[in-house]
């Protein structure tokens, strides 16, 4: 596919809306400013203990595996917050519970960066208790983004109120800084979230296209981002062995 726009000159990016997630441009910003000096480790999680939802999402014919679903988003989070080339990734699975869907139970991706950072995502849908969403390290600090579980009240005149889980995965997490500070504290505060722009997506592929801004997410990071959940594919079905990516 980029062959072939590269050779009919058109346009060619990914749909990768959530590198306008507030959280995620949260932390791009503060990793950039250098709030908690070089990023070196990262951790991402998603999921619970339930039942997988929608067929694409059950069946690995369809979806191709657990990690091509959230994994396309949280890895595209991590390229982006990691630029450097990828030297190794491992892939594991477990299939232990729900046995009516081909998916596996659980996902985990590690990847190692040649300039040996470190990065892992995981997803589980037979997590009992979750992990935060965000866990960065860097030489000067740490972030750490947990999720947040919402609940919405519908005033109903018969059966008093209705309520309604608003999906974690659609809720900002509470994002906490912690800086080292010279005399040897670490001094907590809440990491300042940019305001939510709806389309904003469309609106920088239309800049983009019009006024030659940069793409917020080049093409080059997803094609990375392909071959990261082959290769942990590729690893997870040799049982857990060391690939490399090309490129």
């Amino acid at each position: 596919m980029v062959k072939m726009a590269e050779d009919q000159k058109v346009h060619l990016s990914c749909h990768q809306n959530r590198r306008h997630d507030v959280d995620y441009m949260a932390i791009k910003q503060a990793v950039e400013d250098g709030l908690i000096g070089d990023l070196f480790y990262l951790e991402t999680f998603v999921g619970g203990f339930s039942h997988p939802c929608g067929y694409w999402h059950s069946h690995d014919e369809v979806s191709g595996g657990t990690a091509f679903d959230w994994g396309a988003h949280y890895l595209d989070w991590i390229v982006s917050l990691i630029p450097e080339p990828v030297k190794s990734v491992i892939g594991t699975r477990h299939k232990r519970v729900w046995h009516d869907v081909t998916n596996a139970d659980q996902e985990r991706i590690q990847i190692r960066f040649a300039g040996g950072q470190e990065a892992e995502f995981l997803h589980s849908d037979i997590a009992g208790a979750t992990k935060p969403k965000w866990y960065l390290l860097g030489t000067r600090g740490a972030i750490v983004g947990h999720w947040r579980n919402i609940t919405q009240y519908e005033v109903d005149p018969l059966l008093y109120y209705h309520e309604h889980d608003i999906p974690r995965t659609e809720m900002v997490p509470d994002l906490t800084l912690h800086q080292y500070r010279r005399s040897g504290q670490i001094v907590t505060r809440r990491l300042e979230l940019p305001r939510r722009q709806h389309y904003a997506l469309y609106g920088n592929l239309a800049d983009h296209l019009l006024l030659g801004e940069p793409i917020s997410a080049p093409v080059e990071d997803s094609v990375l981002v392909v071959a990261i959940l082959e290769a942990a594919a590729q690893s997870a079905a040799n049982g857990g062995s060391v690939e490399t990516v090309d490129g």
